[in-house]
């Protein structure tokens, strides 16, 4: 996971599957999302990160939004390889089953910080197993159903990325379950027609080693340049070990609903607001000042697209209008927005 000081993230591509599942079951997306802390808006945002701490309030809102003990069950079988981002389209693309595991277990950081996904093989058999590295601030106790459902929906999935190559059938010998965070095995098991589930110290599914030659049936071959492209675009939305980056990308996902409080913040992160306030200090930083440098930098990035009006941008940096936003632009850059964008044509 990188140091102790590290805060998880995962991409929030995840977001848009959430709601999308929610409202499919008769819930409230809205509610859902406001009961978890993050914006609603981050559904139809690209190229950003949440939080873990947000992600797993997520899942745990959503579950309790539709009444769905196996939420992630649920979420895991309606998503598909390839929608998970450019390390979807990774894994997608590989010619067979073993090197998708490696490639998975290679990239799974940078789309997970907190994930960990590893391959142990034993004669005829191999177990492929997946644990969420929780950090040692993090409230423990308070995460550990969101936890849960992630684990859930991970099985789910590196099931999904099996049946590619073993076919829509395929179920595994075993099932593994982590004993810190599973609950209602036997449900579980049900849910998913598993042969057999244990409680272990990780996530894992129980399979023939000689399945790992296999080919994978939807492959989606990439060129280099393809590949190289996918990589750079993991790389540079992990903000790695950076206390700083990973704050602004926090920032950035809560700017869609207006401007982000720092107790809210605080508690993406799992630090108190006096403790968030000191590290800041120790990097140099005020909150208003960093919140100030992430709406500059999107606000660039925002007005490059000509297919955006500066109603959509305004919003989109939390602002209430587009007259604050002009303000706050000029300040920055002398000049207004209109003419920033006009000046680039």
């Amino acid at each position: 996971m990188g140091s102790l000081n590290s805060i998880p993230f995962i991409h929030a591509g995840i977001v848009s599957p959430v709601a999308e599942l929610v409202a499919a079951n008769g819930g409230i997306i809205d509610q859902a999302f406001q009961r978890a802390g993050v914006p609603v808006e981050l559904t139809a945002a690209k190229g950003q990160i949440l939080s873990t701490t947000d992600y797993l309030a997520l899942l745990e809102s959503g579950a309790r939004e539709i009444s769905d003990l196996h939420f992630g069950v649920a979420l895991g079988e309606e998503l598909k390889i390839y929608e998970l981002g450019p390390f979807g389209q990774l894994l997608a693309a590989a010619p067979t089953l073993g090197e998708a595991i490696a490639t998975a277990n290679c990239l799974i950081h940078h789309y997970s910080s907190a994930g960990r996904c590893w391959l142990e093989a034993d004669g005829e058999t191999a177990c492929w197993h997946y644990r969420m590295d929780w950090p040692s601030h993090a409230p423990d106790l308070t995460c550990l159903e969101g936890r849960r459902i992630d684990g859930e929906l991970t099985l789910i999935l590196l099931r999904s990325l099996v049946r590619l190559a073993a076919g829509a059938a395929w179920q595994p010998q075993e099932v593994m379950l982590d004993r810190a965070t599973a609950r209602h095995v036997s449900k579980f098991q049900s849910r998913i027609a598993a042969p057999r589930c244990r409680r272990r110290d990780s996530y894992g599914l129980v399979f023939p080693r000689d399945l790992l030659g296999l080919p994978m049936t939807c492959q989606r071959p990439l060129t280099e340049s393809q590949r190289q492209g996918f990589l750079d675009r993991l790389a540079v939305l992990n903000p790695g070990d950076s206390f700083v980056l990973l704050l602004k990308a926090i920032i950035r996902a809560q700017l869609h609903g207006g401007y982000p409080e720092i107790s809210s913040v605080a508690r993406s992160t799992g630090l108190s607001v006096r403790t968030l306030q000191r590290r800041l200090s120790n990097e140099g930083w005020t909150f208003s000042g960093l919140v100030s440098a992430v709406r500059q930098k999107a606000a660039y990035e925002l007005l490059a697209d000509p297919d955006l009006g500066q109603v959509e941008v305004s919003l989109s940096l939390g602002y209430a209008d587009t007259a604050n936003f002009s303000r706050a632009f000029k300040n920055w850059t002398g000049t207004t927005p209109s003419a920033f964008r006009h000046a680039r044509v």
